[in-house]
């Protein structure tokens, strides 16, 4: 039989849970134990769920990437993975811009790569912030304070427009 050697600690970078079963009457809650288990591991990036193909996936699988089945793998389960930061999800706050962001969302557009002049954007947004007759609305989204995104909405559209070629009130 071939030994497999253990890998040095700093490439661990994951933590699993096999023969993962839930009780169906808490399967609605089933994602607030994500955050106890990495608290658990909190040097580990990465939650791996098994568990056989004849179990049903419930809801918290439902937010896990399913990694396909290579050709030659006679493992019976299926294999789920969750990176931590998805539980940040649950953090974001979206909020109207107000002029104390502007520092924030100068540097997150000069640490992007999108092309846009990063003058015209913040231009845009003070223009949002600052007059209320503009026809747009400046949005951050943050988590913890920190702003991790910022986007503007234009207030004028055609409704009629839309309805006539969108399913909206379905």
């Amino acid at each position: 039989m071939v030994q497999i050697p253990d890998p040095p600690e700093s490439a661990k970078n994951a933590f699993a849970i096999t023969l993962f079963c839930m009780e169906a009457a808490f399967d609605s809650r089933s994602q607030d134990f994500l955050k106890y288990a990495f608290d658990i591991f909190p040097d580990r990036e990465y939650l791996i769920v098994t568990q056989p193909h004849t179990v049903p996936e419930n809801s918290l699988l439902s937010k896990f990437t399913l990694v396909p089945k290579s050709a030659e793998n006679t493992f019976s389960h299926v294999l789920y993975l969750i990176h931590r930061d998805y539980l940040l999800e649950q953090d974001i706050n979206i909020t109207r811009t107000n002029l104390d962001d502007f520092d924030s969302i100068k540097m997150l557009c000069d640490s992007t790569e999108s092309g846009q002049d990063t003058e015209q954007i913040i231009k845009q947004i003070t223009s949002a912030v600052k007059d209320h007759d503009t026809p747009m609305l400046s949005f951050c989204a943050r988590v913890e304070q920190t702003v991790i995104a910022t986007f503007l909405i234009s207030k004028d559209f055609n409704l009629e427009y839309i309805l006539s070629h969108f399913h909206i009130q379905d």
